[in-house]
């Protein structure tokens, strides 16, 4: 691509990188908010903090758009003074920010996932976002009309493959079934000495020893069947 290019495609990573802050601390925040929804199986509560996230991710995006678009020269002023390198950079900022809502939403869907406990499909879509970068750039400089741009078009086309596919990932739904525990919890049998609660888990631990899964919930597990661990909790005072 020659050193212009990329001189211009490292200032113009450094406004992405700032581009990015907002996206990554709604992330953050959305992952722990998942994950306390999981832990309380209010799946409806992690789908409207979905569409809120969304919400917020898309108008921040669209708020950037006209900055990117027609302040592309004075943005990379800010980072470098050769002309070349701000001219060129200032026509890969263009191009990208029309990408900046996918951007966000691989933020959001991924963060959601993880939070959800769904890790693995979250380390996929990394892995599908890098390959995206490596594998489209060099065919898309023999599209007619892109030429040495298609490093810009290469990271907003593998923002938008990304996105598409983490969002098809959390409409599937799978990612209500990763909790440890799925199931809710049935207070219905008191005993004088205690209550015997029942708690559904994974398959994929269902064979964790009694004391082990005992000590992950800080109770004390009385058996362990198929895919349902039945523990007694205490009450207090009560030994």
């Amino acid at each position: 691509f020659g050193p212009t290019i990329m001189a211009a495609f490292t200032v113009a990573g450094r406004f992405e990188q700032l581009i990015q802050q907002p996206f990554n601390s709604l992330g953050a925040a959305l992952a722990t908010y998942t994950g306390q929804n999981m832990g309380a199986n209010n799946i409806e509560r992690i789908k409207k903090g979905f569409w809120s996230a969304t919400k917020i991710s898309v108008i921040f995006s669209l708020l950037m758009l006209p900055v990117a678009r027609f302040g592309g020269e004075g943005i990379m002023s800010l980072f470098t003074h050769e002309a070349d390198v701000i001219r060129e950079g200032a026509k890969g900022i263009r191009i990208t920010c029309f990408f900046y809502s996918a951007l966000g939403m691989i933020y959001v869907t991924r963060n959601v996932l993880n939070g959800a406990g769904d890790v693995k499909f979250a380390m996929l879509s990394g892995i599908v976002e890098v390959v995206g970068r490596v594998g489209l750039a060099k065919p898309l400089t023999f599209v007619p009309g892109i030429g040495m741009m298609s490093i810009w078009f290469t990271t907003g086309l593998t923002w938008l493959l990304t996105a598409v596919i983490s969002c098809i990932r959390y409409a599937g739904g799978k990612w209500k079934t990763k909790g440890i525990i799925k199931a809710h919890i049935d207070l219905s049998e008191d005993t004088e000495r205690g209550r015997n609660i029942e708690l559904e888990f994974n398959k994929d631990i269902a064979s964790t020893p009694g004391i082990q899964i005992g000590q992950i919930l800080n109770e004390e597990t009385t058996r362990v069947e198929e895919t349902k661990i039945v523990y007694s909790l205490k009450h207090e005072g009560i030994s």
